[in-house]
């Protein structure tokens, strides 16, 4: 049987929301807590699919923080879309 090729569209803001509200304390909890992977996001849905599936592509939507206001921000938002990039299914837009 042909397995379904499936694509993933990530609005990342509403995911790292989301996440923390489920499973971190905002108010203690560091930024970092509630970052997701999205090609691991991309997999377990796949994973646990009662149908045969794989993951073709997961395309994230994310803003990026000026580079002349918050070069900080800016320079981390870039090294976390390198790292997700290193898996070839994931885009970052």
């Amino acid at each position: 049987m042909n397995k379904q090729r499936v694509v993933l569209f990530i609005d990342y803001q509403n995911t790292y929301r989301a996440t923390r509200a489920c499973f971190h304390d905002h108010d203690y909890d560091p930024p970092q807590a509630g970052q997701v992977h999205p090609g691991a996001i991309g997999d377990l849905i796949v994973n646990r699919s009662p149908f045969p599936r794989v993951l073709h592509k997961v395309l994230v939507y994310r803003g990026l923080p000026s580079s002349k206001n918050d070069p900080k921000a800016y320079g981390a938002a870039r090294k976390q879309a390198s790292v997700w990039e290193r898996d070839p299914r994931v885009e970052v837009r």
